[in-house]
């Protein structure tokens, strides 16, 4: 592998804030995509998503080269299992992830969605159900305002979808690993992920991969013009209800809507 691109970027501007990480070992190349909790809650000083996302990152470093997605899948479930209880974790917080990682020895990724992949310019689509229905209602709601004569900056100051947000951040972990629900879909948290949310992708020789998380709205077959989609979009609709919806608008404490980590390498 040649690793021709990498940068990993907080929603904040703070690395120790990032719930993303970027992993590059001589086997293996990942993107971890840690879930924001809006609850507040901390394991040791971090936030759930970065602890999930630091604990996987964390197993690269014992995960057998030869391992399959579902072997991958099994080892990085039991080390955050591990994490948690090493922690303390109490049930009531409930870290998760997801992530896509190009295996060296078997020519394949192994993805659990959304993490965003393109190979050779064709991007392969990953969007979970669940995400895609709550950004609709959130948009249908911010136009509903527009519609009704509030501005765009006094829905940056009071989103009413906000509450959205909250209410499915509060349940979905009802959701993940729930293989009978149509919204149902696979996350590293602890417990069993169904094989049918477990993605293997074989990769054709010599190809040029990126591994992206969902933070950018647009991939592009570079790091800079990803960069500059993205912050065109964020300043022509900073509410993310146009042409690339988002679940969340541009965070007015922050840099973004979300963390967003790129890869881009060839093999």
């Amino acid at each position: 592998m040649q690793i021709l691109e990498k940068q990993s970027t907080g929603k904040y501007g703070s690395d120790k804030r990032n719930e993303d990480a970027v992993v590059v070992t001589a086997d293996f190349a990942a993107v971890i995509d840690g879930a924001t909790d809006i609850s507040g809650a901390l394991i040791d000083g971090v936030t759930p998503g970065r602890f999930a996302a630091q604990a996987v990152a964390a197993a690269f470093e014992k995960l057998d080269k030869h391992a399959d997605a579902t072997a991958t899948v099994a080892f990085f479930t039991a080390a955050l299992a591990k994490a948690r209880q090493a922690h303390h974790v109490p049930q009531t917080v409930r870290p998760f992830c997801v992530f896509a990682c190009y295996s060296k020895a078997r020519r394949q990724i192994f993805r659990l969605k959304d993490v965003k992949i393109t190979i050779n310019g064709a991007e392969i689509g990953g969007e979970i159900a669940a995400v895609e229905a709550l950004t609709e209602a959130r948009r249908a709601l911010l136009h509903s305002h527009l519609a009704a004569g509030k501005t765009v900056a006094e829905l940056l100051e009071n989103d009413p979808s906000r509450a959205v947000y909250a209410a499915f951040s509060e349940h979905n972990f009802a959701l993940l690993n729930n293989a009978g629900n149509a919204y149902g879909f696979g996350a590293i948290n602890g417990s069993p992920v169904p094989d049918i949310f477990i993605e293997t992708i074989d990769v054709p020789e010599g190809a040029e991969i990126i591994l992206a998380s969902d933070g950018y709205p647009v991939l592009k077959n570079s790091l800079a013009e990803s960069e500059a989609v993205l912050a065109e979009i964020l300043v022509q609709d900073p509410l993310l209800i146009g042409d690339y919806p988002q679940p969340r608008a541009m965070l007015q404490n922050g840099i973004s809507f979300d963390d967003r980590s790129f890869l881009r390498f060839s093999i």
